[in-house]
C-alpha cells in the first residue's frame, strides 16, 4: 500500500468542511419539512375549527419541496442514501467496481453541469422579469432559482472530491474521504459488515453446517 501525499491531507481538509456544510443542509431541510408540516396541521384545525382559510399554506408547502428536494443531494450522496441497483455491481471485481463508481461520478458531473447552465439562465430570466408565482401570494421566485442554483454547486464540490476519493482509491488503495458508501476486496474483514440506518451488522462468513456437527 502507497502511503499518501500530502496534497491527500489538504484534500481531506476540505472534504471535512463540505461534509459539514451536507449536515447542515441536511438539518435544514428537516427544519423546513417540521416547519411546513406544523403550518399545514394548523391550517386544517384553524379551517375546521375556526372556519377561515389560510390562502399562503398551499404556496408556501409547495415551494418548500423546493430546497426540500436539492439541498440534500450532497447528503444524500455522501451517506450512500440514494436508490442502488447493485445486482450486477456487486458481482464486479474490485477494480472494476471502482471503475465503474468513478464512471458514474464523471457522468453526474457533466450532468451537474448543465443543469447549473440551466438554473442559472432561468434565474437571471426571473430577476431581469421580477417572475412571481401564479398563487394567491405571488411569490417573487428567483429566491428559489438562487437555492436550487447554490444547491447544485454544492452537489458539485461534493462530486469532484467523490471522483477523487474513487481516483485515490485506484492509486493508492485507500478511501480517505467522508463518503459512506466504500467499495472493499473481497478478503477485506471490512467487506463482510453490513450496515442498516447506520448500524453496522457484523455478518459471520457462511459455514457448511449440513450433515450436522462432524
Amino acid at each position: 500500500m502507497k502511503p499518501l501525499p500530502g496534497i491527500v491531507r489538504v484534500i481531506q481538509k476540505i472534504d471535512s468542511f463540505f461534509d459539514m456544510v451536507s449536515k447542515i443542509c441536511f438539518a435544514l431541510t428537516a427544519i423546513i419539512i417540521i416547519g411546513i408540516t406544523v403550518l399545514i396541521f394548523a391550517s386544517v384545525i384553524n379551517r375546521t375549527f375556526i372556519g377561515s382559510v389560510w390562502l399562503f399554506v398551499e404556496d408556501y408547502a409547495t415551494y418548500a419541496l423546493i430546497p426540500i428536494s436539492y439541498l440534500v443531494f450532497g447528503y444524500v450522496l455522501r451517506e450512500d442514501r440514494h436508490l442502488n441497483m447493485d445486482l450486477v455491481f456487486s458481482r464486479c471485481p474490485y477494480k472494476v467496481k471502482i471503475i465503474l463508481s468513478l464512471f458514474a461520478g464523471v457522468f453526474t458531473i457533466f450532468v451537474c453541469c448543465f443543469m447549473l447552465s440551466e438554473s442559472w439562465s432561468y434565474m437571471i430570466y426571473q430577476l431581469e422579469y421580477n417572475v412571481v408565482s401564479s398563487g394567491a401570494m405571488k411569490i417573487t421566485l428567483w429566491p428559489l432559482s438562487c437555492c436550487i442554483f447554490v444547491s447544485l454547486i454544492l452537489f458539485l464540490i461534493d462530486l469532484i472530491l467523490f471522483v477523487l476519493n474513487r481516483i485515490i482509491q485506484l492509486i493508492y488503495d485507500e478511501q480517505p474521504l467522508k463518503f459512506s458508501g466504500k467499495i472493499y476486496r473481497a478478503d477485506d474483514p471490512r467487506a463482510k459488515v453490513t450496515e442498516i440506518d447506520g448500524v453496522e451488522l457484523n455478518i459471520p462468513a457462511e459455514t457448511d453446517t449440513e450433515g450436522g456437527d462432524q
